[in-house]
């Protein structure tokens, strides 16, 4: 009996994985008489020709991508939705030219488009299109509907894939296994346009990203459990061979391997991203290829399910975004968009081709009551499979799916192109094996059911969504909208005024231009009830306030990507429920990410770590160790200061955010506490590490000056001052500084006396002779004891705190705390 491994183990080069699902003929096989006879036709007619115009299979491309931007364009104005078009779309280019027998350019470029290798199909389209759902998933609300989306994504789909078999094979005379081929297809879900119709009606985001968070994880879970049945329906004695106990092994193997696989990768590429800055091409250019070399490389050297690594992939550099330049986010998922449109509108056309060109003449009436009878069934089965799926959440904190969540979960199973990449692959092993027509027939219910998911539930999921009543947004947040909705009329009426005054417009038809402008129609609320919770509310505006600023204080350089990232994330569960006090966005912050690693807790007693001279400080592991604490404190003073700064902003727009004096008074004293919270925590720590936060309060003042001069210059720009061309010779060398901050580590050594005065104000402007007198009394003295001098009429004296917290105590024993950093004292 051989080993489990061999499952998926390569027959002759490349491919492991997919080889099980595809196992290409040799080139000497093309004339051999067991090929088909539409084979044969077309290899007699195009074979020649194919090898030497091959490239005229980019035309096809282009034409293709060409023809859905022309689609996409115009289907607006028809009732269905676009990637049903496209599908049509295939079926007319592969009824015009898919027996087109002439040379001529056009059709033979479609023709070779049709026969193009499934393998390249997979590895060409798969990848980018799961990369490009999982890098823009929202996290936040995705690790608060795990379980849901694990338990539906796995169990789930096994239980689909299973009753699907047992149920469609005895109606459609299809042995077993190939029932499970079909429903392991037609199990995975591809829901984008009802994840996008969800937000535009103001349903819950629990409820959209469940739907496509369940979608981008049944993709990698839904091709492993195919490569199992499709091996156990074409494979002989495949079952008797391996065992069911191996078979289960392999999978787990498989799913696991492509885990640790995605996290490899996504480590590798995020290092490297860090260490990039502001350059697009070099971004852009890494995440385009490491989905590509995840997905090869999972398949080829592990065995292991490419798509499952490249989901992974995905989440962790989704997670770590902030190693992104800033400039470069908004570009980027523009890039990831357009990469998607296209694969899609590929896919879709292809498939309509091959649905037209592989039909051997048995898609007639009896075929569509089956398919008919095929979308029922799937879709009855996933109504068992979601309330079954249910039932383990009461283990969770998550909440169990209420009846109208599970309602919305089942009519929103849309398929889409995981299903039909599948279903082409399917036809092409079937045809292999000798068994076209079970294979043809499987693509046209896949096809089938993936189209009538498009035409029937797309298009009527918003009634269905207003039907059971999930429609309604928060009475907070309608009044948020209403809010917004009044904002931009009243500015439209003073632009309307100002028009009016003007010379030159004043004579416009202005009841006319009203028409063009539009009207804004708000969803419908929970509670048709006009109160409204106003401190609810007010809290839902600081938050949105809080959002803003802390955006801006990375523009401005106050705070690092890592510190944003983490503000954004306290931020997000504090929005998650705004009716909890603000003070606890700073206690989420404490408890989650301003930890003390165990070896830095043996600092806060050890002071003399503190104390490295010029000598010790070289020594490597010296320097590692510095290095750590750097990058430690440097994340928790940005997060802190950040944090400060921010609450000091939205401090002052507490007034405009609520005219409630109550509600005021509660949101700044919310807002104080929280912010003298974080101040505390920031005395701590230089207290605790006094050398260490001078070095890194040294780099952020840096990182916050070159952020300045880089604003400086695009404006300058903007304005017209230095011509647009310019702009790079002075933004190169403040960039390069930007770059060179981020790795930059400072000494973290005491300060010579000499320097200290210097940068003390009022001593720096003494005459020359002046300062002098004074560096020459200067004694230095560092202490970690709770006395450090005292200072008495007898003995009067000037003291300079450089680092550190200190306290100063009068004769009436009142004390005042200051902080060191350039301060002076005087005392006479």
């Amino acid at each position: 009996m051989s080993s489990p491994f061999t499952l998926f183990s390569m027959d002759r080069i490349a491919y492991p994985l997919l080889d099980n699902i595809i196992k290409s003929e040799t080139h000497e096989s093309t004339t051999s008489n067991t090929t088909s006879n539409s084979t044969s036709h077309s290899t007699e007619h195009h074979g020649g020709h194919e090898e030497s115009h091959q490239h005229y299979v980019l035309l096809a491309l282009f034409i293709i991508i060409t023809l859905g931007a022309a689609i996409r364009h115009i289907a607006a104005r028809f009732p269905l939705p676009y990637t049903v078009l496209l599908v049509f779309l295939g079926l007319v280019i592969a009824r015009i030219f898919g027996h087109d027998e002439s040379e001529q350019v056009i059709p033979s470029s479609f023709i070779m488009l049709s026969q193009m290798d499934p393998h390249l199909i997979l590895f060409t389209f798969l990848p980018p299109l799961l990369f490009e759902s999982s890098f823009a998933l929202d996290l936040n609300v995705f690790a608060n509907v795990k379980w849901s989306v694990l338990i539906l994504a796995g169990p789930g789909l096994v239980i689909s894939t299973f009753l699907t078999g047992l149920i469609t094979s005895p109606v459609l005379g299809h042995p077993l296994v190939d029932g499970l081929v079909l429903g392991s297809i037609i199990s995975a879900t591809d829901p984008v346009a009802v994840v996008a119709l969800l937000k535009e009606l103001g349903a819950s985001k629990r409820l959209g990203h469940i739907i496509e968070g369940e979608s981008m994880i049944n993709d990698g879970t839904a091709i492993v459990m195919f490569t199992v049945m499709i091996n156990v329906a074409l494979v002989p004695h495949y079952l008797e061979t391996e065992g069911g106990g191996k078979i289960a092994w392999a999978f787990i193997r498989m799913c696991f391997g492509a885990c640790l696989s995605g996290l490899f990768f996504g480590f590798f590429t995020v290092i490297w991203v860090k260490r990039v800055f502001n350059d697009p091409y070099i971004e852009i250019s890494l995440t385009l290829a490491a989905p590509y070399i995840t997905f090869f490389v999972t398949e080829v050297a592990l065995s292991a399910s490419g798509v499952i690594a490249v989901c992974v992939l995905g989440m962790y550099m989704n997670y770590y975004r902030h190693s992104i330049s800033p400039e470069v986010h908004h570009f980027l998922h523009q890039f990831w968009g357009i990469i998607g449109f296209i694969c899609n509108t590929l896919i879709f056309v292809l498939v309509g081709m091959l649905l037209y060109l592989k039909n051997d003449g048995s898609a007639n009436i009896e075929n569509f009551g089956s398919l008919l009878f095929v979308y029922i069934i799937a879709t009855i089965v996933r109504l068992f499979a979601i309330v079954v799926c249910g039932l383990p959440l009461k283990f969770t904190k998550e909440d169990q799916f209420s009846w109208k969540e599970t309602i919305l979960f089942v009519w929103g199973g849309l398929r889409g192109a995981v299903a039909l990449i599948l279903g082409l692959v399917t036809v092409t092993k079937y045809e292999e094996a000798g068994r076209l027509d079970v294979g043809a027939e499987i693509l046209l219910f896949v096809s089938g059911v993936v189209l009538l998911t498009l035409i029937v539930n797309a298009p009527t999921m918003g009634r269905i969504v207003k039907l059971v009543g999930m429609d309604g947004v928060t009475e907070s947040k309608w009044v948020e909208l209403k809010s917004a909705v009044l904002h931009i009329d009243l500015a439209a009426e003073r632009k309307i005024s100002a028009l009016k005054k003007s010379a030159w417009f004043s004579n416009a038809n202005w009841e006319d231009a009203r028409k063009l402008l539009p009207t804004f129609t708000l969803p419908p609320t929970e509670k048709h009830a006009q109160k409204k919770d106003t401190a609810v509310l007010s809290r839902q505006r600081f938050i949105n306030a809080l959002r803003k600023s802390y955006l801006t204080s990375q523009a401005e350089g106050i705070i690092g990507p890592r510190g944003l990232h983490a503000l954004l994330h306290s931020v997000h569960e504090l929005a998650f429920d705004p009716s909890q006090s603000l003070v606890n966005e700073w206690n989420y912050l404490l408890k989650h990410t301003l930890t003390m690693p165990k070896i830095l807790e043996r600092f806060q007693t050890a002071r003399h770590a503190e104390t490295v001279n010029e000598t010790n400080q070289n020594f490597i592991i010296v320097r590692i160790s510095r290095a750590i604490m750097h990058e430690f404190l440097s994340f928790h003073t940005d997060v802190a200061y950040g944090f400060v700064v921010s609450r000091n902003e939205c401090y002052e727009l507490v007034s405009e955010i609520t005219h409630d004096p109550t509600i005021a008074a509660l949101l700044s004293k919310e807002c104080q506490e929280g912010k003298r919270n974080a101040e505390q925590y920031l005395k701590e720590l230089l207290a605790q590490f006094p050398i260490m936060i001078r070095a890194v309060r040294t780099t952020s003042s840096a990182r916050q000056v070159l952020y300045a001069q880089r604003t400086a210059i695009h404006e300058l720009v903007e304005e017209g001052i230095i011509d647009e061309g310019d702009g790079p010779r002075f933004i190169g060398p403040v960039e390069e500084g930007i770059k060179k901050v981020v790795h930059y580590l400072p000494p973290a050594t005491a300060t010579k006396s000499e320097s200290v005065l210097h940068q003390v104000d009022w001593l720096s402007d003494c005459k020359p002779h002046v300062f002098s007198a004074v560096l020459n009394c200067a004694t230095k003295k560092a202490a970690f004891t709770k006395e450090l001098i005292e200072d008495t009429h007898e003995n009067p004296s000037i003291i300079v705190i450089t680092y550190g917290v200190a306290e100063i105590a009068d004769s009436t024993n009142t004390t005042e705390e200051i902080e060191g950093e350039r301060k002076g004292k005087g005392k006479r």
